[in-house]
This record gives C-alpha cells, structure tokens and sequence, in this order.
C-alpha cells in the first residue's frame, strides 16, 4: 500500500467532535426531505439491482447517517417479497464522536443488538440487518476487500480526499463486484457557492425579489474573498461538494456506466447568518480556514460583512438547495 502523508490527504476537515456536531445539524436539509431521497434512492437500487436477496453496501465517511438510517427504514417497511432479507452494512468514518452520534441515531429509530463492532436490528419481518462500523482514515487504512460489496454510498465525501480523490475511487471501484453500483451525492443550489459553485444556484428571476437571498449569496462570496485575502484559505478544487464533474467522467473511463436513474430534490432551508458564523468558528466544513488562536476577530469581521450588506444575523434566511444523487454501474 502506498504511504501516504497524512496532512495531504483530507482537504479540510478530519474529524468532527461532540461540539461541531450540533453546529453541524442545524444545516442539515429539513427531515422530510431526507426522507424522500432516501425513498427515492432505495426504489432506484432496488429496481437496478433486480431480485438480489442479499446486499452488501459500503458507507465511506458515514457520519451521523442522515440518509443512510432513513434508507434502511425504506428497506424495512418494503412489503415487497422481492427486496432482499439480508443487507450487510460497513460504515467508515474518521471520527469517534460521529460514529458515536450514529449509533445514537440508529436507537432513536430501531431496536438493536451491540456485538463488539457489529450492530444487528431486531425486527418481525425476517430481515437480517448488520451493521459494522469501523474508525479508519479510509486512504491509509488497509485494503478494502476486493469484488466484496454490491452498493456504496458516497454522501459528499470523495471531495474531501483532495489531490487523491482518484486512488479513492479505484479503491473504491477494487471492491465492488461486477455490476455492483456506486451512488454519488452533490449539492445544487445556494450553499454550492460555498465550494465556489456560483454557477450551480438557481431561480436566479426570484432573487429580484428576494432580496434577503441576494444579500446572503452576497455574504457568502464577500466572506470567501475574506478567507482567501487575510487568512490565506482557499478551498477551491478541481471536484467539490457541488462539482462532481470529474469523478463523473474518471468512472466512466474506468469501466463504470451512468446509469439514467437519478435522485433530485428541491427544498428550502431555513437559518441565521449566525448558525454559519458558528459555523465558520467551529469549523464544520472544508470551505472555512483553519485558524490557529484567537478567532474572536475573524468573527468580528464575518459579522461585519453582514452588517456592511444589510443583513441581521439573527434573521430567518430562506436558502434554496437541490440534493442530486448520480447512479454509476460497474461493467462486466
């Protein structure tokens, strides 16, 4: 296995803790939307990957699993005899507390047995569910084992692997059986800008009388100038949460087929200048500089600019967002 330099490897964030957590749910899309992605990605799966009576799917950078519990709620209620019984689960993550904050979620939702690592739902239906849960550093962990899983879920995670993304990918794609499919998540819309992704925000026609919308794009690209000029920070890459483009085009030079199945939904997200401004302080995602010491006066002036464009940081912004999920098969 190639060594790798661990400071290389993960633009941005590495690991999330029992502070950022909740900073971080509360810019989570709303649960009825969650919900219905998950609807809609278990029914694309089951209709792509026919009368399999048992999946294996891999979950790298599984977090709190937001969509993944809601899939596997989709699973259990399917009174269709031609689901499958038996669905093997592996979850990686680079964080104790968010795999922790899984296994918190998971019992909100199922009855479930604990044996060591691997987790089983109890349930009157005659499905075997198994979960294992692993803390890797998914590049420098060991091999994956190879043409083992049916499914992986990728939910916003191969942008963080940064100059590697593609030994990600062929890792990844080493794993999966023939035909086994990977699903890639990206986000549209208002928050795309802050991977730089202007060009991905829509119903640019409201934003005229939307002027609350206006201002908080306007914050946005006002504060990445901010990180970039005084703090030295750009999180721009050639694939990002909002630009999945390349890894698209990489899969389909490596023996993987896009599927016409696809994922997409629109919502509204509500929020406060000052949930990302906590946001920024906390560190929760990639696009904020590291800041080392005092960060009392980035804050100030991330304050600043919202004052500077006229908005009240502790006004209820109404954002647009879109959640697209991309289904890729392996040939044969």
């Amino acid at each position: 296995m190639m060594k790798i330099n661990e400071n290389s490897i993960m633009r941005g964030v590495k690991e999330h803790t029992e502070q950022t957590i909740p900073v971080y749910r509360k810019l989570y899309p709303p649960e009825d939307i969650v919900r219905r992605i998950a609807c809609e990605l278990y029914a694309n799966l089951k209709n792509i990957k026919g009368n399999m009576d048992a999946w294996k799917i891999l979950n790298i950078g599984i977090g709190g699993g937001w969509i993944t519990i809601e899939f596997l709620k989709s699973l259990l209620e399917d009174e269709d005899s031609s689901k499958p019984h038996r669905v093997s689960f592996t979850g990686i993550d680079a964080s104790d507390a968010m795999l922790v904050d899984f296994k918190e979620n998971l019992k909100k939702e199922f009855t479930v047995v604990e044996e060591g690592q691997k987790i089983k739902i109890e349930n009157d239906r005659n499905l075997v569910f198994e979960i294992e849960l692993n803390k890797k550093n998914f590049l420098q962990s060991e091999e994956l084992k190879e043409d083992h899983f049916d499914i992986y879920f990728s939910f916003f995670f191969i942008h963080h692997l940064n100059s590697h993304w593609k030994q990600g990918i062929d890792k990844i794609s080493k794993s999966l059986k023939e035909n086994g499919v990977i699903v890639i998540a990206e986000i549209v819309g208002d928050h795309a800008c802050w991977s730089y992704s202007f060009d991905k925000v829509y119903d640019f026609f409201e934003l005229t009388e939307n002027t609350q919308r206006l201002k908080y794009l306007t914050f946005i690209k006002k504060s990445l100038l901010l990180f970039e000029k005084e703090y030295d920070y750009s999180n721009y890459g050639v694939i990002s949460a909002s630009n999945m483009n390349p890894a698209f085009d990489y899969l389909e030079e490596n023996n993987f087929k896009r599927l016409d199945k696809m994922v997409q939904e629109n919502y509204t997200i509500k929020f406060t200048i000052n949930d990302w401004i906590n946001a920024v302080e906390e560190r929760i995602y990639s696009v904020f500089p590291e800041v080392k010491g005092n960060k009392k006066q980035l804050m100030r002036k991330l304050r600043g600019i919202a004052e500077d464009i006229g908005i009240d940081v502790d006004e209820c912004i109404k954002a647009k967002d879109d959640i697209d999920l991309s289904f890729f098969q392996k040939r044969k």
